[in-house]
């Protein structure tokens, strides 16, 4: 009985040991599980500022484009109102040089009258 006692203490010894190492283990193991658990948050919040960052350069992205677009449809107005304006130009060219010509077609012919009126009047003169 005595030894049956003692292999009983001693198996119950080995035992308490064996849960020792075990409880050791398995705190070590919440350990690392704990840190993978901090890790996969700092991940996350990794993530999520990334996100944030790509949403914020997609918005500015998409800025950027409508500001090009608006700079394109712009340069097209500008365009077309420079063509027009070079079209009223050479209209207004045109038209002043056919003013100028008759201007002097009519300057011509004021002098051809008084040209005529003298000789009228001269004659008129001579009689």
């Amino acid at each position: 009985v005595k030894n049956l006692a003692q292999d009983t203490a001693k198996a119950t010894n080995q035992i308490t040991d064996q849960i020792r190492i075990i409880q050791g283990v398995v705190n070590d193991a919440v350990s690392n599980i704990s840190t993978v658990s901090n890790t996969i948050r700092k991940v996350d919040e990794i993530s999520e500022s990334i996100s944030k960052s790509i949403s914020e350069q997609s918005e500015s992205i998409a800025t950027i484009h409508q500001n090009v677009e608006d700079a394109a449809e712009m340069t097209v107005q500008t365009t077309e109102s420079i063509q027009r304006v070079s079209a009223t130009a050479d209209e207004t060219k045109h038209s002043t040089r056919d003013l100028l010509s008759a201007a002097n077609d009519i300057s011509q012919q004021s002098e051809s009258l008084n040209s005529a009126v003298n000789q009228f009047l001269a004659t008129i003169r001579s009689h």
